[in-house]
């Protein structure tokens, strides 16, 4: 097979059909008909139109775009889509291992879906993916910084496929029971039989190999205990098997071991121990490391509009999917410019398993899947188990959050998201308001804990509940601003850890410092009062990473109510911090936090926080109270 697959559910057409409506085409050209004007000749030079495939606008087009699309991905051809045109059709996938797309407008030109069934799962307007060509292994562990890797087999391998790298291992921040540690690089060299050399040294080592043990006893649903094995936690948090008694060949994923009480954990959820295990059974812990080497996609997009109605359900619950406007599946140096993607519920723009991509000026709006308070997806991009990309210049609104980075099979790392900006207001897709006209979170971006070493830079938001929201590793966050009704400026949970943010500034639009008073700033309710800054960092101190060193230098809020350090979910300490270079006024309408601290809510400050300097507090002229020392 020399081009892609396509599959259209909203039409179920094969390659045959496509051929064959390309061929009408040509047809009409000849007849006189009045499909086509001309179908391009394969051999010659040239973009292709939608013009010269009989496209008409504003109407259902969906097999001669389709047809039209498939052949210039086959033949390798641009097509230039005209500025201001509109052009409507119901899905386009191209899965295979060739696929290419060259789409142009110099200026925007619209494509809209028509689709208004209800949603399926992994739904989707435009997807374009590649497939796996071979399958191997790691049969070696290598070091991180290591860029070459000794592997069953490189049968099949190819200089410039993707290999797609995912391991047995539990990540430490917020696996949910399923996240593992993997990554996606490129094949840079073929060494011979056995050896491949990666595009980039791993950033993280990988450890193969076994190691037998025998269940001592079972203190919980969630725990076994073991007796022993002499290794230590990172060693132990991956994929057992058990080898005897009623769960023979039954597996689960370790999320911790407590190596002086011999305890092993699974999720209560996820990859749960079998029931049947009991004390006597043997097992063995399986460190593996799967690798697909893929043909990639190459796109490059530019100038678009993909659109389609807004979508409105009633009584939502996470059952109740959304659609997703473009896909990106094992995409390589991937180049997307110019896009506006709107009222694709559960998410706007996904990249999946994508390496080097290049994304800039980009709108969304409208993602905005969310069925309580907390949670849904309504990502407007979701970055999802890819690495070193650069996002930049990216707005919107109306999307429960604008960028996140995760993944579930592996982990994205060294992303660069910068200049993004997002407002607050607007609807989920049940009709129900987001922060601050309700209670909804709606977020600037953010990770979950597949995300390594992302990078966040020149981040701004009004009114929205925060800035960022931390749950990835080693994640480094500068020239953050927020203006508005705010609950915080970023959020650490769920195993978040090692975060280093600096050049923050927070302002509520009111407050000033200083012995003159222009009451014209302050004509604002209470209630407006109240949604201003809480706290600058909070802390779900129940279960954030607090074992790796974070910190935040260089903060300037005028407004804050509360606090700089805030917990939430539960007392405990908050460990492994530095701060310093911190400026902020506050002040409260009605009281109700008459006392400025430096900790609040339920965070406590831990035997290892450091200050690099005092943290100078202004009182400010709205609500003028006591001076404030801390």
């Amino acid at each position: 097979m020399t081009g892609s697959d396509v599959v259209l559910p909203a039409c179920r057409m094969s390659r045959r059909r496509l051929m064959a409506v390309a061929a009408l085409s040509v047809t009409a050209s000849v007849t006189g008909g009045a499909l086509a004007t001309e179908v391009p000749d394969p051999a010659a030079p040239g973009d292709v139109t939608p013009d010269q495939w009989g496209i008409r606008q504003r109407v259902d087009e969906t097999e001669r775009i389709c047809a039209m699309m498939q052949w210039a991905s086959d033949h390798r051809r641009r097509i230039v889509w005209p500025d201001g045109g509109e052009y409507w059709l119901s899905q386009y996938s191209a899965i295979g291992p060739a696929v290419y797309a060259d789409w142009h407008c110099a200026g925007q030109c619209t494509l809209k879906s028509l689709r208004t069934d209800t949603p399926g799962t992994n739904d989707y307007f435009i997807r374009l993916g590649g497939v796996s060509l071979a399958h191997t292994r790691l049969t070696a562990s290598v070091e991180a910084g290591d860029s070459e890797i000794t592997v069953a087999s490189t049968k099949g391998a190819q200089v410039g496929q993707l290999a797609l790298i995912s391991t047995s291992k539990m990540i430490d921040t917020d696996h949910r029971g399923q996240a593992r540690d993997g990554i996606v690089l490129a094949v840079d060299a073929v060494l011979s039989d056995t050896r491949l050399r990666l595009s980039a040294p791993l950033p993280f080592p990988i450890s193969v190999g076994e190691t037998a043990g025998k269940v001592a006893a079972r203190p919980g649903p969630t725990q076994l205990q073991v007796k022993g094995l002499g290794l230590d936690t990172s060693m132990m948090r991956y994929r057992i098997r058990f080898t005897s008694g009623a769960a023979q060949g039954q597996i689960a994923y370790v999320v911790d071991y407590d190596p002086d009480a011999g305890i092993l954990s699974c999720h209560p959820v996820h990859s749960t121990f079998p029931a049947a295990v009991a004390a006597g059974d043997d097992f063995i812990i399986e460190r593996t490391a799967d690798i697909l080497l893929s043909a990639p996609v190459r796109a490059r997009i530019e100038g678009l509009r993909l659109t389609r109605d807004p979508h409105r359900v009633t009584s939502p619950d996470r059952k109740t999917l959304g659609f997703v406007g473009l896909v990106l599946q094992r995409a390589t140096q991937a180049v997307l410019r110019r896009l506006t993607v709107e009222n694709f519920s559960d998410c706007g723009i996904r990249m999946e398993w994508c390496h080097g991509s290049d994304v800039t000026r980009i709108r969304l709006t409208g993602a905005n899947r969310s069925f309580n308070v907390y949670d849904g997806t309504g990502y407007g991009m979701s970055v999802f188990q890819s690495s070193f990309g650069t996002y930049t210049d990216i707005s919107g609104h109306t999307c429960r959050r604008l960028v996140d980075v995760g993944g579930t099979q592996g982990v994205s790392w060294y992303n660069r998201l910068r200049n993004l900006r997002s407002a607050g207001g607007g609807q989920s897709f049940a009709g129900e308001a987001y922060w601050p006209e309700g209670n909804l979170l709606v977020e600037v971006t953010g990770s979950h804990g597949a995300a390594a070493g992302t990078v966040y830079e020149d981040i701004s938001g009004q009114d929205v509940s925060g800035l960022l929201n931390i749950r990835g590793l080693n994640e480094t966050a500068s020239g953050l601003r927020g203006w508005g009704r705010m609950d915080r400026m970023i959020l650490i949970q769920y195993g978040g850890s090692g975060l280093v943010a600096r050049d923050l500034r927070y302002d509520d639009g009111i407050t000033e410092i200083g012995a003159t008073l222009r009451r014209s700033n302050y004509e604002a309710a209470s209630d407006w009062l109240n949604r201003r800054l809480i706290s600058v960092i909070k802390f779900r101190t129940d279960n954030y990473g607090r074992t790796r060193l974070a910190s935040l230098i260089g903060v300037q809020a005028n407004g804050l109510q509360r606090c700089l350090f805030y917990g939430d979910v539960g007392k405990g300490a908050v460990e492994n911090l530095v701060y310093g270079d911190i400026v902020v006024a506050t002040d409260n309408a009605t009281g109700k936090y008459p006392d400025f601290t430096l900790f609040g809510g339920q965070a406590m400050a831990g035997s290892n926080v450091v200050a690099l300097n005092r943290p100078v507090v202004f009182n400010s002229t709205v609500f003028p109270k006591r001076k404030i020392a801390l």
